[in-house]
């Protein structure tokens, strides 16, 4: 494979932007949500406002859901530390 310095360095950034612990949580984060945004634009195209709605309330429930549950083991942690410490 020959690459050049500048194919070389984007085919370098994107290995390591891939391998990234940030953007695998990331994923793992908007994976289960491309359901409900997939729905949403096709409620935009075929004007199914029904449908539309639907996902725009699936997309924030599961929204809020992620903070939700990533936020109270940080809280949770937090207390014991409080009491052990």
């Amino acid at each position: 494979m020959d690459l050049n310095r500048d194919e070389y360095t984007t085919y370098e950034y994107t290995t390591y932007s891939v391998t990234e612990p940030r953007v695998i949580i990331g994923a793992m984060i908007v994976a289960p949500l491309m359901n409900p945004i997939l729905s949403m634009s096709f409620g935009i195209v075929t004007a199914n406002w029904k449908l539309y709605k639907r996902s725009i309330a699936t997309v924030f429930l599961g929204a809020f859901s992620v903070i939700l549950v990533s936020y109270l083991p940080g809280q949770t942690h937090l207390i014991f530390e409080r009491q052990t410490g």
